[in-house]
């Protein structure tokens, strides 16, 4: 059993934190367990889609945070020939930065508690898991149906859509701003998209910060009807192509949707069809690049 005794950041970084232990639970069959998703339960359609894939003990809101409370603060005080019979694993040092073997972390009839955010991950079963880990986070009915419904709408008109992740808000301190783009950025990648592609063209403008859509007014463009974080998220997985800044955000709507990918590092970037790819893990692309952060691009 793995038991994950941090939250690592917003949504989809806690959703890339978590998908390598719940991909290797699938495949060798044992527990995942995270004390820390209440914020987010009200989100998605199926968590509990397997039995052996929880989010939250009980999976009840109140009872959950009361319960992780009760259930950190003592198996920390624990003794440790006490956890050793029970073949509990709890590194009270590295706490939530343990360094556990796959051996280990994988073993039957054990208890394992680490960090998701920090611990190394095995990304092996990604692919292999694809289908159950969508199931498992698929959204809810509600943003779900809004976004397929205009989606197809669009698609009468239209032959291909390219979502746009224009992040801003807190990108404007991530890495001292370097991925933090104006409008004309955006623009740029745009119009260059456009050019490239012989299809008529749509593009989604998905952004955490109220756009000016009069800037992109010389293309056709839309956004999600009363958009949010996760209609948003959902939306850029049905599109045909995503672009945008790094982030964990457009990655898991690649992941998920299995849409090619590419990011703008700096811009001046150039922008090419033939290098956008489906992300396979967290800063993997199927086509081998790997994302790599640099104050220099």
């Amino acid at each position: 059993m793995i038991i994950i005794n941090d939250k690592p950041g917003q949504l989809c970084n806690q959703l890339w934190s978590y998908a390598p232990f719940i991909a290797s639970s699938l495949e060798h069959q044992n527990t995942f367990v995270t004390l820390y998703f209440e914020d987010n339960f009200y989100l998605f359609e199926n968590l509990n889609r397997f039995e052996n894939i929880k989010f939250g003990w009980f999976r009840k809101g109140k009872i959950d945070v009361y319960f992780r409370k009760v259930l950190l603060r003592y198996i920390r005080v624990i003794p440790d020939g006490v956890l050793k019979i029970f073949n509990i694993h709890v590194d009270k040092v590295n706490w939530k930065a343990e360094n556990w073997g796959d051996n280990l972390i994988n073993k039957k009839n054990s208890i394992v508690f680490l960090g998701a955010g920090c611990h190394k991950k095995n990304n092996l079963f990604l692919t292999k898991y694809h289908s159950e880990i969508i199931q498992i986070f698929e959204p809810k009915k509600i943003y779900k149906q809004k976004v397929d419904h205009e989606f197809s709408e669009k698609l009468k008109k239209f032959d291909t859509v390219v979502g746009v992740h224009i992040r801003r808000g807190d990108y404007k301190n991530f890495l001292d701003g370097i991925y933090y783009f104006d409008n004309k950025v955006y623009l740029k990648a745009i119009e260059t998209i456009k050019n490239q592609l012989a299809k008529k063209v749509v593009f989604l403008l998905c952004s955490n910060e109220k756009l000016d859509l009069s800037f992109y007014s010389n293309f056709d463009i839309f956004q999600i009807s009363e958009p949010n974080s996760i209609s948003d998220l959902y939306a850029l997985s049905c599109c045909n192509y995503i672009i945008g800044p790094p982030s964990t955000y457009s990655m898991w709507a690649s992941y998920y949707g299995k849409v090619p990918l590419k990011f703008i590092k700096h811009p001046e970037e150039p922008i090419n069809l033939k290098d956008f790819s489906e992300i396979v893990a967290q800063d993997t692309f199927a086509n081998g690049n790997l994302l790599i952060h640099d104050a220099t691009s």
